[in-house]
């Protein structure tokens, strides 16, 4: 029983426990899935966490960003990537905001928002071994940026603090129940270097992570973690030494597509692992609504440093451009 999607790990687990399988319980799946249990049990193995409470009033909520200050970020207690979550950064916004939740206000909880960078953790483990493990900071805090320019994320070696992330992750998947499978973890390092647990799934990565570690490692998460799990002794093969970052394409364009750069004038660059570009010309582009842009498609790039990557992805985005007409 495998699980794809978060919305699935409780189904799997419950299935497991039916029919016998070996593998994440309904007891451990909650504390991949319940944010307010996820954080109690992180904190309980010695992790910082976000101050955060549950939004029973309007007025109480109010109090809350009255004492740790907006912005503050709302958002369902079990959900999935950014979906019904709102940075609310005055008492103005949430009044606006508060309609949205109110009547479905307890399956919400509400964090004092963290300011600073925002990291990813892909663990890979079997019987508790770590198979693979990689850490990456995205190109900027999602909640910060989504509407405004490209996603995408640049993995760092593993030193320092970066290889904290990387053992406070193995902490939490193993100490929350993950023996074996994969899990994608996020992590916060706030403006005087304090390491922040936000939280983590037990599910591989999605968005544009899977085709970066497999066109710059090698790594194909889904085929390696299940292969992992059926095969005893199975270790993925991949070169994980080199430096490699990995972005959505993105234009602020709306409108019908009269213009767009194609894939093979950027894949002749020489540091770029894979490219794909998912519209054509006569494609209609509506406004920027989620995390995914306009899913205009993605790009792998590879370089010696963190540094020289997130050059070469914005290097990248300038290259890129869509022109577009207005439709009626």
């Amino acid at each position: 029983m495998i699980s794809l999607f978060e919305d699935d790990v409780r189904a799997a687990a419950t299935l497991r426990e039916q029919l016998g399988v070996e593998g994440l319980t309904v007891e451990q799946s909650i504390y991949f899935r319940d944010k307010n249990a996820m954080n109690v049990r992180a904190a309980e193995l010695g992790l910082r966490t976000a101050i955060w409470t549950l939004p029973h009033t309007k007025n109480h909520v109010r109090q809350f960003a009255a004492e740790h200050q907006y912005p503050i970020v709302i958002k369902p207690y079990d959900g999935v990537s950014c979906t019904n979550t709102y940075k609310v950064t005055s008492d103005e916004e949430l009044d606006r905001t508060w309609p949205l939740l109110q009547a479905q206000r307890h399956d919400y909880r509400v964090e004092a928002f963290i300011h600073g960078k925002q990291f990813h953790v892909d663990t890979m483990v079997r019987d508790g071994e770590v198979l693979f493990e990689s850490v990456g900071e995205y190109t900027a805090q999602i909640l910060e940026n989504w509407q405004d320019a490209p996603m995408g994320s640049v993995t760092h070696p593993a030193t320092g603090v970066h290889r904290e992330m990387l053992d406070a992750a193995r902490t939490v998947v193993t100490s929350f129940g993950l023996r074996t499978g994969i899990a994608h973890t996020e992590f916060y390092l706030d403006d005087e270097g304090t390491l922040t647990f936000g939280e983590t799934a037990a599910r591989m990565a999605g968005a544009w992570v899977p085709s970066m570690y497999r066109h710059a490692y090698g790594i194909d998460l889904a085929y390696d973690s299940v292969r992992a799990e059926v095969e005893p002794g199975y270790t993925p093969a991949g070169d994980i030494s080199g430096c490699t970052g990995a972005s959505y394409l993105w234009s602020s364009a709306t409108g019908r597509i009269d213009r767009i750069t194609d894939a093979d004038s950027l894949s002749a660059l020489p540091y770029v692992c894979h490219v794909e570009v998912n519209k054509a010309p006569g494609d209609v582009l509506p406004p920027v609504v989620g995390t995914r842009g306009q899913d205009l498609g993605h790009v792998v790039v590879a370089g010696k440093s963190p540094a020289e990557v997130s050059e070469n992805l914005r290097d990248i985005h300038t290259r890129f451009s869509v022109l577009t007409t207005n439709v009626p």
